[in-house]
């Protein structure tokens, strides 16, 4: 009987750090550069933030006090699944999270 093997690739996910000394200083710069599964782990501080995240599933990881903060949306999430921990958003104008078809 033929032995039939099947190769499957794993997916393979990657861990972006936002932080003044790390490769992206801004959440929007790690959220456009991280792939569905990647975790995005930001350094303590305050990131003044305007982000989009579409079609891609990723985990935002707080590494300390972080806030995000904007005089406009800060986070639009839109067909999505974003899982957010220890995070603080302060909105000055308009809403801190806008949803459409995520979770």
């Amino acid at each position: 009987m033929p032995l039939l093997l099947l190769l499957i690739a794993a997916a393979h996910a990657d861990t972006l750090t936002v932080g003044v000394a790390q490769p992206y200083t801004t959440v929007s710069a790690a959220i456009a550069a991280a792939s569905s599964g990647d975790r995005i782990e930001i350094e303590a501080g305050t990131y003044a933030e305007n982000a989009t995240i579409n079609q891609r599933n990723v985990d935002l990881v707080a590494l300390g006090d972080v806030t995000l903060t904007s005089a406009s949306d800060i986070l639009v999430i839109t067909n999505s699944t974003v899982h957010i921990t220890g995070i603080d958003f302060v909105a000055t104008g308009q809403r801190s999270l806008d949803l459409t078809n995520s979770t």
